[in-house]
């Protein structure tokens, strides 16, 4: 998820999202850029314009690479709940984790809605798009049935809006310090019980 193509556009995206979670993106310069991707100050602009233009090269290198990991959860795992939850953990928990660890963690992720919102709307909409396809393809597979609800407007897609909606939901959360993990393991839990082949039939029994 934080790994970089390994070549000088790369190593100064490294370099940078160093420098940012140790020091801040405002107190942040060029030049600190520099030093810390060894390279000259000159050589840094003919690859970036500023320091907002370095950040949104990571905020769209990172979830892209999250919605990757994403999507790998549903090939990855067995149970419906479990590979939902994983979905959401590789995507978003494990990213948060780490900056929150970090010493300017909720700054970033301000400034990430300041510079980039534009590429996390994107990722919202690709990640509406991974998670349908993986209830989907649970449906198709015979672990999830939705054939019991009646409102035609309960399917795939308007699942993973739910799904979605409420992690938007949890982002105060996150902001004021405070772990969402519980609160997605929960969340998670209550759609696989919902959707669940395996849930229905203990239900019924």
């Amino acid at each position: 998820m934080l790994n970089f193509c390994d070549d000088k556009r790369g190593l100064i995206l490294q370099s940078a999202l160093t420098v940012f979670l140790n020091y801040g993106f405002k107190k942040t310069s060029m030049d600190d850029i520099a030093r810390e991707a060894k390279i000259s100050r000159p050589a840094l602009y003919q690859i970036f314009k500023n320091k907002s233009d370095i950040f949104r090269a990571i905020s769209l290198q990172l979830l892209e690479n999250s919605a990757l990991s994403a999507k790998d959860a549903f090939y990855t795992h067995d149970t419906l709940r479990d590979q939902l939850f994983a979905c959401i953990d590789n995507a978003i928990l494990k990213m948060h984790n780490y900056v929150d660890e970090t010493p300017h963690g909720v700054e970033l992720t301000g400034i990430n809605q300041e510079l980039a919102q534009d590429i996390e709307v994107k990722w919202k909409a690709d990640m509406l798009v991974i998670i349908t396809e993986g209830i989907e393809r649970a449906i198709k597979q015979g672990n999830a049935d939705l054939s019991r609800f009646t409102n035609p407007q309960i399917n795939a897609h308007s699942i993973a809006q739910i799904i979605m909606h409420n992690i938007e939901g949890m982002r105060h959360t996150y902001l004021c310090g405070d772990p969402i993990d519980q609160y997605v393991e929960t969340l998670m839990d209550f759609i696989a019980q919902a959707i669940s082949v395996d849930n229905q039939a203990q239900n019924q029994n």
